[in-house]
């Protein structure tokens, strides 16, 4: 069935023997990732049924690695493995997938073998596992958790979609305001209930409101009899449970956060939100942003072909009828380019570059507001800059091709029209492009989605009106 080498992998993989070996390690790891041959070993041992072989692979790897190569392998395989695996399905691996792969995932192995795993969850991957069901899945999954689990999704589930609650993790170290660096060391070597991973323990006062932080680091330094507020770190910035994620990350980039405590309305400590986590929301809104600038949705890789084609046609039919809207004002003016066809052979030119040049601007004012480097006091500012901006690449731009369309078409007129409707339609494609994004997100409208359909609805039918406009009052 395989070669040599992958033989070798396979009696290595079944037998579970560790990876000391560098050119077994090779094996496995590439200096890209996965290996393709760990990739081709899998794939083979499924169709063979000996899930052996895939389960020493899966104990070799890292989580983050072996979601990558379980995204890898083809569908059909996917839901064999998870089938196969049920339950034994590594916790840590499922919440590391991308959404599509970890659905057919959760369809294969079925709700209940989810329900079973939710003891090794952490709180925060226990809600995002359960938000990211269907809602009958929802149902059912909720009735085959235990008490402690479904108290902890009512609650995030108590808070808006996005909020730093549903972000927040509730394991924690807590402690109150009158123990001592010792009274604090000694309940982390006794107390069995602690998070696997933290970096501060929080010090609270008999309200449960935080009052500092203490590093662990300083922690170990300070001698026993030491009160912990002597040491702690009172410059606390706990977050709001209803704050929506994006803040959150805001809040993370501006302070140099590795932690925060995250208190609801009374300013009772609920939980922390971690830096891994805001790693993740970052990741998660810059791919939505640039994804939906394209007009596609996170996934598409995974998905087949007809779900792909259901995401992306809406918006192939809204520039449709952009694009109608641009043909129109053309057929407007069609007796003018009959006259002078040559018209005809700088249109495309000119409402390319007034839409280029939009995408440009549009692109700044949504990072803009996305990193909340663009408010209100500085706006008019940035617009003002725009236009400046617009104003010269424009000129620069129309007189270039206006000196080479006199040039080719012997006609210094013709130059004259080109230049001048060029600088205008740059102009307005800067502008435009940066006024668009932040009028949408005034009203509350995501820019990053819509922004690029209405700018290039307002340079192509624009850009041609200017065009043909100009050339109709100077030309006939």
């Amino acid at each position: 069935m395989l070669d040599t080498e992958e033989n070798k992998l396979e009696d290595l993989l079944e037998n579970k023997a560790p990876l000391d070996d560098e050119s077994d390690k090779e094996l496995i790891y590439t200096d890209s990732g996965v290996s393709e041959e760990i990739v081709e070993t899998i794939s083979d041992a499924i169709d063979a049924e000996e899930y052996e072989i895939v389960k020493g692979v899966l104990e070799h790897l890292p989580e983050d690695e072996a979601a990558v190569l379980i995204q890898q392998l083809e569908t059909d395989d996917v839901r064999k493995l998870a089938k196969e695996l049920g339950s034994d399905f590594k916790p840590e691996v499922l919440v590391e997938l991308e959404e599509e792969v970890r659905d057919e995932v959760i369809d294969a192995m079925g709700v209940k073998n989810l329900a079973s795993m939710v003891q090794e969850f952490e709180s925060d991957d226990l809600v995002y596992i359960y938000e990211q069901l269907e809602d009958d899945d929802k149902e059912e999954f909720f009735e085959h958790l235990p008490d402690a689990e479904r108290s902890i999704i009512r609650e995030a589930m108590s808070y808006p979609e996005g909020s730093a609650a549903r972000l927040m993790r509730k394991e924690l170290v807590m402690v109150p305001e009158h123990w001592n660096a010792g009274d604090v060391k000694q309940h982390l070597r006794v107390e069995k209930d602690l998070p696997d991973d933290f970096f501060s323990v929080f010090v609270v006062n008999p309200r449960f409101n935080p009052v500092g932080s203490v590093s662990l680091d300083k922690l170990l330094r300070s001698e026993d009899g030491v009160i912990i507020t002597d040491i702690m770190d009172d410059d606390v910035t706990p977050i709001n449970a209803s704050t929506d994620q994006e803040d959150v990350a805001f809040t993370f980039r501006q302070k140099d956060l590795m932690s925060a405590m995250v208190v609801d309305d009374g300013g009772r400590l609920l939980g922390v939100i971690t830096i891994d986590d805001i790693v993740d929301v970052l990741h998660e809104e810059a791919s939505e942003d640039i994804l939906s600038l394209s007009g596609v949705s996170d996934g598409d890789i995974y998905r087949d072909v007809f779900e792909t084609v259901g995401s992306r046609i809406v918006w192939l039919l809204v520039n449709l009828c952009t694009a109608s809207i641009a043909a129109y004002v053309v057929s407007r003016f069609d007796n003018i380019i009959e006259q002078m066809v040559a018209l005809a052979v700088f249109m495309p030119i000119v409402a390319g570059i007034g839409g280029n040049s939009g995408q440009q601007a549009l692109g700044v004012a949504v990072r803009g507001l996305t990193t909340k480097e663009l408010t209100s006091r500085n706006t008019m500012r940035m617009i003002g800059k725009e236009f400046m901006v617009g104003s010269i690449n424009g000129l620069l731009l129309g007189c270039i091709v206006g000196l080479f369309a006199s040039y080719w078409l012997g006609d210094g007129a013709i130059g004259y029209v080109i230049c001048l409707a060029m600088m205008l339609n740059i102009l307005m494609g800067c502008v435009s492009g940066f006024i668009i994004p932040v009028v949408l997100d005034r009203l509350n409208v995501d820019p990053a989605v819509s922004s690029s359909i209405f700018l290039t609805a307002l340079t192509d039918a624009g850009g041609f009106f200017i065009f043909l406009g100009i050339a109709k009052l100077i030309l006939f």
